[in-house]
This record gives structure tokens, sequence and C-alpha cells, in this order.
């Protein structure tokens, strides 16, 4: 082996290491971020109910109880749900403010840095802030009081359990859980999220039956042409 080749295998190995270690994992990417997007401001304050905030994040990302999270690191970024929410935060974010085009890599390198940079300086609180403030919902409605008026023609103050479960879920995919076009596939989605509203006692047994058996209600739209297996 040359001694050309055994540097550059050494260099490798050592940013490996470097890369992947708790103390230095990411920090590379922390401050690359810094260095092409500057520091994001605060997340925004939100004024949409809190319940339905709540069921934003659980039909996502899981147990609100769990309010402890810690910063995000090479061993966790990919095995943790809440580093879902940093990452969501940090494409929304990025998205807002980027208008250079970048190649694919340098992408996700910003990316995975602004999520670092999220998990070190906001709460779950503002997290839930940014993300009902900040999400796509379909229809040209980004934040839930815009989907509210898109989906059901009123405010969010004035929708049911089950239209803010139904809401709630949507942005996983809004083409595929539009009601309008896929009942079926709206419905049970809806009922994913009422479980876990349940399941962590964010509604009481009572009105969790009483959302499940409401009929779905939604402003119509125009659909697509439906064939054999895109239909819901």
């Amino acid at each position: 082996m040359t001694r050309r080749r055994k540097v550059c295998w050494w260099a490798l190995g050592l940013s490996t290491v470097a890369l992947l270690s708790p103390i230095w994992g990411f920090e590379f990417l922390y401050h690359y971020a810094l260095g092409r997007t500057g520091v994001p401001p605060g997340l925004p304050n939100s004024d949409v109910p809190a319940l339905a905030q709540d069921l934003l994040w659980t039909a996502e990302y899981g147990d609100l109880r769990n309010a402890d999270v810690p910063f995000l690191w090479a061993g966790n970024y990919f095995t943790r749900p809440w580093a879902g929410a940093h990452g969501q935060l940090a494409r929304l974010w990025y998205s807002r403010v980027s208008s250079s085009p970048r190649t694919v890599a340098e992408r996700h390198l910003v990316l995975a840095a602004l999520a670092v940079w999220f998990s070190r300086h906001v709460t779950v609180a503002q997290m839930k802030h940014g993300l009902a403030e900040w999400t796509y919902f379909g229809r040209d409605a980004y934040g839930v009081r815009a989907a509210a008026r898109a989906y059901f023609g009123t405010k969010v103050e004035n929708l049911t359990v089950a239209q803010l479960a139904l809401l709630m879920g949507m942005p996983q995919s809004p083409g595929r859980f539009d009601p309008a076009c896929f009942g079926k596939r709206a419905r049970k989605r809806r009922e994913h999220v009422l479980a876990r509203a349940l399941e962590y006692e964010l509604v009481g047994a009572e009105a969790y039956a009483q959302a499940r058996a409401e009929p779905l209600s939604f402003t119509p739209r125009p659909c697509p042409t439906l064939t054999p297996g895109n239909g819901g």
C-alpha cells in the first residue's frame, strides 16, 4: 500500500469516527448549516387550539408524555420518532428560506444540520407551534387554520374531534387522504389518529366513541378520474 493510499484511509477512518461519536457527531453538519443558511429565527407562536396541535404531533410522532427530547446526533438521528419532528421542521424552514438550487447531497447535509440545530434550541411546545403554522395539508393550505378553511370552510375552533382527527392525519399524504376523493382511506386514517388520541389520553372514551361514529364531513372538491386500484 502506497503512502498516499495509507493517508487517505487514515483520513477516511478518522472522519468516520468523528461523525459517529456522540460528542463530535453532526458537529460538522451543525456548523455547515449555519454557514449556508444562517441561524434560524425562533419558531412562530401559534394560537391554534392545543388539541389540534397535540393531534398533529401524535398522528406522526407518537407519545406526547416523553417531553424530554435529547439532542440529535448520528446514533439516534434515524432511530427515534421525535427525530422526524426535527427533520420535518428543518424541511419546512428550509423550504421557506432557500432560493438557490443545491445538489441532492448538499441539501440533505443542510437538512440534517438544521435538524440538529432545532433539537438543541427549541422545546416540544415550540415544535408543535411550528408544525401547526407551517405544515402542508393539501389543497394549497399551509398551516392548521388554512387547512380548516380549505377542508371544512370554517375556523379550526369550530371543528369537532372527528374533523380535527381527519385533518391532522392529512399531512402524511394529503393527496391520498383527501376525503372528497378517497373516503375509505380518509376514514381509516382518521381512526388511526383517534386511536392514538385515546391511547395518549387526549380524548376520553365517550368522545372517542362519538368521533368514530361521526360521518365524514368536508368541503367537496374536484377529484381526478378514478381508475381501478387508486380509488379509496
